[in-house]
C-alpha cells in the first residue's frame, strides 16, 4: 500500500477508508480542535468541499487527536459537512506533516499532488487553481 493510504475511525461511528475513493482526487486536512489556524482554514476547506464535491473532489479532515469528541466539536463550531476522522497521529507522521493545519491534495492515484503547510487566506487562489488542475 502507498504511504498515503489510511483507514481511520470517523465521527459518525464508522470509518474512512481511502481505498473507497479509488480513482478520485482527495483533499486531506490534518488538524486539531484547538489550533487557531485550523479554525481559519476549515471554512475555506468546507467551501472547497461544497464547490468541488460535485466535480469528483473528496475532502477529508483528519484530527490527530485520539478522541472523537475533538473533531465533533470542531465540526459543530464551524458548520463542517465533510467527513472527519480521528486518531490520525500515525498517518500524520506517514505524510511527514510538520504541524497543523497541513493540507494535501492527492491525485486520482492518491499520490501527493500538492501540499500546503499552515494556512493563510493568501493560499486560496493557488489552492483553487491546483484543485481545478487535478480535476481535469
Amino acid at each position: 500500500r502507498k504511504f498515503t493510504y489510511f483507514k481511520l475511525p470517523d465521527t459518525n461511528g464508522g470509518e474512512i477508508d481511502l481505498a473507497a475513493y479509488a480513482g478520485k482526487p482527495v483533499m486531506v486536512m490534518f488538524f486539531t480542535e484547538t489550533c487557531p489556524y485550523c479554525r481559519i482554514a476549515a471554512p475555506f476547506i468546507e467551501k472547497m468541499h461544497r464547490t468541488y464535491s460535485l466535480k469528483n473532489l473528496n475532502v477529508i479532515g483528519i484530527c490527530t487527536q485520539e478522541n472523537a469528541d475533538a473533531p465533533k466539536a470542531f465540526a459543530d463550531d464551524l458548520g463542517l459537512t465533510f467527513p472527519l476522522a480521528y486518531k490520525g497521529g500515525r498517518i500524520f507522521r506517514n505524510y511527514k506533516a510538520q504541524g497543523v493545519p497541513f493540507i494535501y491534495l492527492l491525485d486520482s492515484n492518491h499520490e501527493i499532488y500538492e501540499m500546503w503547510g499552515g494556512y493563510s487566506p493568501d493560499f486560496d487562489p493557488e489552492i483553487i487553481k491546483t484543485i481545478e488542475r487535478v480535476l481535469k
